[in-house]
């Protein structure tokens, strides 16, 4: 197993909000691994995504363990969430320096090759195969919608004026619902996650041809680079796991 995340700031905001956390535990053939994305402007976008991340995987490390039942791994995952949730809301309430503060979460974990995932606003997992790149998560956003009513298309959801706007986050009330995600990751395969500062900027296709690349370091920082070459209007944010 190989897990290995970078962030980066871009080529246009002064600070980066995104978060990216991992812990690969190589006896267990096991890992723990989040990237939020965090909005709020000055520091409070970092710190909502710092709290967040911070907490799941806090709470996940003291309950993965062999021969998680899939209903013991969804019951972790979302008591993982609301903690998150609970804490950075908390924090939001407590300063009014962090007031509307929220982040985006994407993450989960691996035990073997079953992997359980839950997701929360705009970054998104995808499942990369030697055929294609498969979108995992949905995003909650204004544009997903639209594009789920077929009033706009992938490509025009890219372009939107409105694409930032997400409709779901950490942080922003008491409670928040994720998505949850189980899979198998098979050899040959690779889970990709990231902000949307990768996906917004650089289209599924040239992320496909890119993760081609078998070196998970050099795939991480040719991702980043991507997103930059094309304006890095935001913070940057991917993590690869294989097995």
């Amino acid at each position: 197993m190989n897990l290995f995340g970078l962030s980066d700031v871009g080529m246009v905001r002064e600070n980066n909000e995104d978060t990216c956390l991992y812990i690969l535990r190589e006896e267990e053939n096991q890992a723990i691994f989040v990237v939020c994305d965090g909005m709020g402007g000055a520091r409070a976008g970092n710190v909502a995504s710092d709290i967040a991340a911070s907490v799941f995987v806090e709470q996940l490390e003291r309950q993965v363990r062999a021969g998680m039942s899939r209903r013991y791994m969804e019951s972790i995952l979302s008591s993982a969430v609301e903690f998150a949730n609970y804490d950075t809301y908390r924090a939001a309430h407590a300063n009014s320096a962090y007031q509307g503060m929220g982040t985006t979460l994407v993450g989960g974990f691996i035990s073997g090759n079953q992997v359980m995932l839950a997701n929360v606003g705009d970054s998104r997992a995808y499942l990369y195969t030697p055929e294609g790149l498969q979108r995992i998560t949905r995003d909650h956003s204004l544009v997903e919608e639209l594009v789920q009513r077929g009033e706009i298309t992938e490509e025009q959801a890219r372009e939107h004026p409105r694409r930032n706007l997400i409709t779901r986050a950490l942080g922003t009330s008491r409670k928040v619902g994720a998505d949850l995600y189980p899979l198998s990751l098979e050899p040959g395969q690779k889970l990709l996650l990231c902000s949307d500062g990768l996906s917004s900027m650089v289209p599924d296709s040239r992320i496909h041809e890119i993760m081609q690349e078998e070196d998970s370091r050099v795939c991480c920082e040719r991702l980043i680079d991507a997103a930059c070459d094309n304006g890095g209007h935001d913070n940057i944010t991917v993590l690869i796991l294989t097995v």
